[in-house]
């Protein structure tokens, strides 16, 4: 499989804040190895503000568990 048949990624990091900053590294790799692919980030709402405008992350999905 290579870079272009990537379309969608799904990051899902749920509540801890330590591991969500750890992450965002991750969505800016994600995005030099598949820059055409769209990038989602799914991370609990109370911590969605550390997310908001990072310039790797297509979509935020928020939740409230």
């Amino acid at each position: 499989m290579n870079e272009d048949q990537i379309k969608h990624i799904l990051v899902i990091r749920f509540r801890r804040v330590g591991d969500a900053i750890l992450t965002s590294a991750l969505c800016s790799s994600l995005r030099k190895t598949f820059p055409n692919a769209q990038i989602d980030y799914v991370v609990n709402e109370g911590i969605d503000s550390l997310f908001r405008n990072h310039p790797e992350v297509d979509r935020l999905i928020t939740f409230n568990a």
